[in-house]
């Protein structure tokens, strides 16, 4: 009975994948602009995942997190070379710095299907 659990478990767990630290919508919205400053996001946030400057010369952080996961289709042998779908949540915070101090920012929260095989 033990190596059926484990079996399951193991389907179940290597159905996933993520990248990045998930960005929780309550800690976004405490960010304020003209207030916020660069250390505070830093030590809320941590590190970004790509720093860059603007056309502008701003500075700009983007954060990124992605989590993958199957479904009972992937699974099933021959059925998923036929109709294959997971499902994908995906988070972006882009800040944008004006001396130091937040000037702008925007979030997206993105939540869809993906499917693949000759009938998706």
């Amino acid at each position: 009975m033990r190596y059926i659990i484990f079996i399951i478990a193991l389907f179940i767990l290597s159905g996933c994948a993520s990248v990045g630290k998930p960005i929780q919508q309550s800690s976004v919205n405490e960010i304020k602009k003209g207030i916020t400053t660069k250390q505070e996001i830093l030590d809320h946030f941590g590190q970004p995942d790509a720093i860059s400057f603007d056309m502008n010369n701003r500075l700009t952080f983007s954060y990124y997190a992605a989590k993958t996961s199957s479904t009972v289709w992937n699974f099933i042998p021959v059925v998923n070379l036929v109709h294959g779908k997971m499902k994908q949540k995906a988070q972006w915070l882009v800040i944008v710095f004006n001396k130091d101090v937040v000037e702008e920012y925007s979030f997206i929260n993105s939540e869809k299907p993906i499917t693949y095989g000759i009938i998706p």
